[in-house]
């Protein structure tokens, strides 16, 4: 989980072009000021518009407040959206990640500066998403 080059895509409810993540370590931030926002990666138009993250980032709600962000994914979403079919996922307390289809597989992993929850989507006892902090439902 070491990143080399960042390259991060911020997007907001009201604005939301493709991104092609390519070969760097990129993230997607979340970046929301008005209120509670939703991604829902298991609908299909939306996973169309994601390609080649690294990771998704719900921590950076902006202008010092601390909003609650929804998250769901399921092993085709990680799959479609992600690099080498591995995502991170950063989340503040108050963030919701909903997981469909999850196994927990370790409640300590070490990366880069931060801990994970590993959790395998596809039953082949292999990490496929990495969480730190949020509250998770599977």
């Amino acid at each position: 989980m070491e990143s080399v080059s960042v390259a991060d895509y911020i997007i907001s409810e009201d604005s939301f072009s493709p991104i092609d993540g390519h070969s760097h370590h990129d993230s997607l931030v979340i970046k929301n000021q008005a209120g509670k926002f939703s991604l829902d990666f298991t609908n299909l138009d939306l996973q169309q518009k994601v390609d080649n993250i690294s990771e998704i980032d719900l921590t950076q709600d902006g202008n010092d407040v601390t909003i609650s962000q929804v998250l769901t994914l399921d092993y085709d979403a990680v799959k479609s959206i992600a690099k080498e079919d591995t995502l991170i996922i950063k989340a503040d307390a108050e963030d919701v990640i909903h997981i469909e289809g999850a196994q927990l597989l370790d409640q300590n992993v070490s990366g880069s500066n931060a801990s994970y929850v590993a959790y395998d989507l596809n039953n082949d006892q292999s990490a496929d998403l990495f969480i730190q902090g949020g509250t998770i439902i599977i």
